[in-house]
């Protein structure tokens, strides 16, 4: 602390809290005054302009305004009760469409054709939850069973059950609202069919509980005409909420008026959809919901959903049709021309206030800054010097502070802490003499308790392990035994009939060749091609024989695994990628080096990359290819190859690896390619398995000796 450098006068506090109060004072002021001026320059400009046309326009607007409100009047009214249906029609078609969304998801539609999956069940749960109008759903299949469900309270399916015959019928399904107090609104029941995308056809159906507050859809409307409110009712005339008397019963009897009866019963016995009835001082609105006739062509139904709701707007009937005043526009003009003048005159004095506060409220402002972060200061320099005295060591000095804000307690605190710190230094040398005889102590105890446990173990991990070694080995060294005999078997039978063969093929592949180039009747060329394709198809099979028969000397050194497979990637990498095909790699970097023929070697992960991408392009357009390499304990490294295609079926799997044997068409493959990949992986010292499942890939797993 003896090294700090002095603080710079505008570095210091004061001046801080002197420019933050000037700054935080004056800029909205003069904010304030410039906009204000700008203002009130435009307005005076506007004003003026604005005189000269004024007239003509405000008798006209004002004759026009007369005639159309009178013409309109009962029509808004009107429209105000439809376009609140209108929201309503809009809330229910919007969760009506996220349900559809949300059952042409290819999860949920793999979960009806196949039987439920977690994977469809979770991203139901989680959009119900995200909704704050859906309470809860589930999903049925065409014979009642279901199949996803977000509640535990949700009953299995009845094959009585409204919703659910609509919905399998192809139709939307919208219930009866029913009021649920604990839910703070009502509840509908609506269900849709659910379709397959691929085929159209009907495969299910998705229900859900919609909730909404009718007092939010009330409230929005009520009172926007002076003394009035808004009512929701329900199919059965029911009342579901009432904007201005929240505490008025629903779903039962209410006490109505004599106007909202008369509106009733025009709905009941006049059969109306909307309208309005005047009885004594009231006037009530009435309009029915109308079935969205989009939704048809929406969800491809034959026809839209109908809740039955009705909404009824009660209003005073002087508030209604109150008559218009006559505006005198002449003293309106005159008040306009007054303005303008008055607008002029209050702009310059207007600008000269501004200055005059601008001015005491700088001086004010100074002044009481300068006086507060004198009095801020002093104090927390006397701390600032205790801690610096403290910290060289003095921890007799105390800052003394008799202050009762803030800053006093922290000092007072600090003097409390410096004599609790100097009490507890002397207590802990004491104690840390005394703990560091019992902890060497004990120490010593532990260290030989513990020792003689890792001995014991660790003999009983050295016998487990190699107990383990023995039993893998020996169950490996038969599994080879018996591959090695069927491939000597082969490879004695194969390599008298490849040589055999090659030569006569030869002559033929020449022949064909020197007639190609002889003959030109085009009939002729296509089967003289024909003849030289196949020929060479059958000169690449004897090759291929005569590679897996022969032993092959191979020239083994320290080879990178890690090298090998990357080359292998770069050589597939590219035309994979056209295909849709991802190769993932989890490859460790401290791979010990193997002993192998690195063109032998390469040779088997090609292979196995290429079948892995063949099998995947079999069932779809895309897919995966996991490629991994690690210390299989300290003798071994394991490397896998695991793919997302359709799998080996279980019962041909130790069959695999036999020379001829083959899954792929006629004209795809020979069966030769696995048998040869054995044949080096087992040269090498090493062995290769597979693990699959029918339908959910296969992976081939390589374990080799490190060098």
């Amino acid at each position: 602390m003896a090294d700090e450098k002095p603080t710079n006068w505008y570095q210091s506090i004061k001046t801080k809290i002197i420019s933050y109060m000037l700054l935080v004072s004056l800029v909205p002021i003069i904010g304030i005054a410039v906009l204000v001026y700008i203002n009130m320059s435009g307005t005076s400009d506007t004003v003026s302009a604005s005189v000269n046309e004024s007239h003509e326009q405000l008798k006209e607007g004002l004759d026009k305004g007369r005639e159309s409100m009178e013409q309109t009047s009962n029509l808004n009214m009107l429209s105000m009760s439809e376009l609140m249906l209108s929201n309503l029609s809009n809330y229910l078609t919007e969760r009506l469409q996220d349900m559809n969304n949300w059952a042409t998801d290819e999860r949920v539609i793999d979960a009806l054709k196949n039987g439920g999956s977690r994977e469809a069940s979770d991203f139901i749960e989680r959009n119900v939850a995200r909704s704050t109008g859906i309470d809860s759903a589930s999903i049925c299949d065409l014979e009642g069973n279901t199949i996803i469900k977000t509640s535990s309270l949700i009953s299995p399916i009845q094959h009585y059950k409204e919703w659910w015959q609509t919905a399998i019928n192809g139709k939307l399904y919208v219930g009866n609202s029913v009021h649920s107090p604990e839910l703070n609104g009502f509840t509908v029941q609506v269900g849709i069919p659910v379709t397959d995308p691929e085929s159209n056809d009907l495969i299910g159906a998705f229900e859900a509980t919609l909730l909404i507050d009718p007092r939010q859809v009330a409230d929005a409307w009520g009172n926007r005409i002076p003394g009035s409110s808004v009512l929701l009712l329900s199919r059965n005339y029911g009342l579901i909420a009432d904007s201005s008397d929240h505490a008025r019963p629903l779903q039962g009897y209410p006490d109505w008026s004599e106007a909202e009866l008369a509106a009733i019963a025009e709905m009941k016995e006049g059969n109306k959809d909307s309208g309005y009835v005047i009885k004594g001082d009231e006037v009530v609105v009435f309009s029915r919901w109308i079935a969205d006739e989009k939704a048809t062509e929406y969800f491809n139904v034959p026809e839209a959903p109908d809740p039955g709701w009705l909404i009824m707007m009660r209003m005073p009937a002087s508030v209604a049709f109150a008559p218009f005043e006559t505006i005198d526009e002449e003293n309106v003009l005159a008040s306009i021309e007054k303005l303008e003048k008055d607008v002029d005159n209050d702009t310059t004095g207007v600008l000269i206030y501004l200055m005059l506060i601008l001015a005491m409220v700088t001086l004010a402002v100074f002044l009481l800054a300068l006086w507060f972060s004198r009095g801020l200061t002093r104090p927390i320099m006397r701390l600032h010097h205790g801690v610096v005295e403290v910290i060289g060591g003095n921890l007799n000095h105390r800052v003394g502070s008799e202050a009762s804000d803030e800053v006093g307690q922290l000092s007072r605190a600090f003097d409390k802490m410096t004599d609790t710190v100097n009490r507890t230094q002397a207590e802990l040398k004491n104690y840390s003499k005394t703990l560091e005889k019992m902890v060497e102590s004990r120490t010593k105890y532990l260290e030989d308790e513990v020792a003689e446990r890792e001995r014991a173990e660790e003999k009983l991990r050295t016998a487990h392990a190699q107990l383990q070694e023995a039993h893998d080995e020996l169950k490996s060294s038969q599994e080879q035994l018996l591959q090695s005999s069927k491939l000597a078997a082969v490879g004695q039978l194969v390599s008298g009939v490849a040589h055999e063969v090659n030569n006569p093929l030869m002559a033929i592949l020449g022949n064909s060749e020197m007639l190609l180039k002889k003959n030109e009747d085009e009939r002729n060329q296509k089967r003289l091609q024909r003849i030289h394709d196949e020929t060479n198809r059958a000169i690449t099979i004897v090759r291929n024989l005569l590679s897996f028969a022969r032993k092959q000397e191979t020239e083994k050194v320290p080879v990178s695994v890690n090298e090998s497979i990357e080359n292998v990637i770069n050589l597939r990498a590219y035309e994979m990628s056209l295909d849709n095909i991802k190769i993932e790699t989890d490859i460790a970097s401290d791979l010990p080096e193997v002993m192998a023929d690195s063109q032998q070697l390469q040779q088997v992960f090609l292979n196995l990359l290429i079948n892995a991408e063949q099998a995947i392009k079999e069932i779809r357009d895309n897919g995966k290819v996991i490629i991994r390499a690690e210390r299989a304990g300290k003798k071994k490294i394991r490397i896998t190859f695991a793919d997302d295609g359709p799998g080996i079926p279980e019962g041909i799997q130790g069959r695999i690896f036999e020379p001829f044997f083959t899954t792929k068409d006629v004209g795809k493959g020979t069966g030769l390619g696995l048998s040869i990949c054995y044949g080096i992986i087992e040269d090498h010292g090493g062995r290769i398995t597979v693990e699959s499942t029918e339908g959910q890939g296969a992976t081939f797993i390589i374990e080799l000796p490190v060098a």
